[in-house]
């Protein structure tokens, strides 16, 4: 169990990046360069390109300015009563055939490629925490924004799977992604924020495997500070403009931060009771947006361990 490391106060810079999208090599609307072409106008760092059972480079590595990672998303089959697992392998360049694994295999064979593993859309494929907890450990993340999904049928947000997971199961990180398989409609919905001191495939996923980045549909989260007070945990957390900040504990701990009347939050704080066991932090703007922060466990701040 390892101590939490603060990527809001350690060395490197922020890159932007979109760890899901599809091309004309699986169900895609666009060629790939098409699609990275879309992702540098919109200012992104870098993509990871996920056809669905198709693994390896595309391009070379860096287009233009823009870092495009290998990457692919595997379908293996559900033995504990689910629909088939979506999970998304980033910096994949040798093809897996889910389709004659196991899902706990699926995930060590993107592990040993030096990659790294995230369930995606969890709400959209009707999943539940115990389609997950067999396979904990094996992935990093929860995709728990998914552009797509929402523009079909609404099934994009899977914080209450998160929040079960961090509550029952154990740490996982959150991240937001677009999914895009058509056109510019698909480019811009939510991605992640990584912190990395160089901008390659390797700095990306050891920054996704600490946790090292942060989630988001738009807002900008400047600055967390945690620190034990009084023998109390205490959160600070420095955005941009929000409506309301949320310190999202388990079940019911936790508080929402509202605006005052007429003028945005730019920074709010909160003092733990204890029975929090962890806090994630979610920024919402006035459109709606949210970013949030991957989870704190309450026991990593005051003695340096890890759920």
């Amino acid at each position: 169990m390892a101590a939490w490391v603060n990527p809001f106060q350690t060395a490197g810079r922020w890159w932007r990046g979109n760890l899901h999208c599809h091309t004309t090599r699986s169900d895609g609307a666009v060629g790939v360069e098409e699609r990275c072409a879309q992702y540098r106008a919109a200012g992104y760092d870098f993509i990871v390109i996920t056809d669905h059972g198709i693994a390896g480079p595309v391009l070379a590595e860096q287009a233009a300015g823009l870092l495009v990672v290998p990457g692919v998303e595997l379908h293996p089959d559900n033995p504990y009563g689910g629909d088939i697992y979506h999970i998304v392998g980033v910096n994949v360049r040798e093809s897996i055939a889910a389709e004659r694994l196991s899902p706990v295999e699926v995930l060590r064979a993107v592990t040993a490629q030096g990659g790294v593993a995230i369930m995606v859309h969890p709400y959209w494929s009707g999943h539940q925490l115990s389609d997950y907890t067999p396979l904990a450990g094996g992935y990093v993340a929860l995709e728990i924004y998914n552009h797509l999904a929402r523009r079909l049928n609404g099934t994009h947000n899977a914080e209450l799977l998160w929040d079960a997971h961090l509550d029952r199961v154990g740490a996982v990180w959150g991240t937001a992604g677009d999914d895009a398989h058509g056109g510019p409609e698909d480019i811009g919905g939510g991605w992640v924020m990584v912190r990395a001191d160089r901008l390659t495939p390797e700095s990306i996923c050891a920054a996704l495997r600490s946790g090292a980045f942060y989630a988001t549909q738009g807002p900008t989260i400047e600055g967390l500070d945690v620190a034990t007070v009084g023998g109390a945990v205490e959160f600070s957390v420095r955005c941009s403009p929000a409506a309301r900040v949320r310190f999202k504990g388990r079940t019911y701990t936790g508080r929402v931060v509202e605006a005052p009347t007429g003028a945005p939050l730019r920074d709010a704080e909160y003092r733990c009771t204890g029975e929090e066991k962890y806090i994630r932090v979610e920024v919402i703007d006035q459109a709606g947006r949210s970013a949030w922060t991957n989870p704190v466990y309450l026991a990593q701040v005051s003695s340096g361990a890890r759920d």
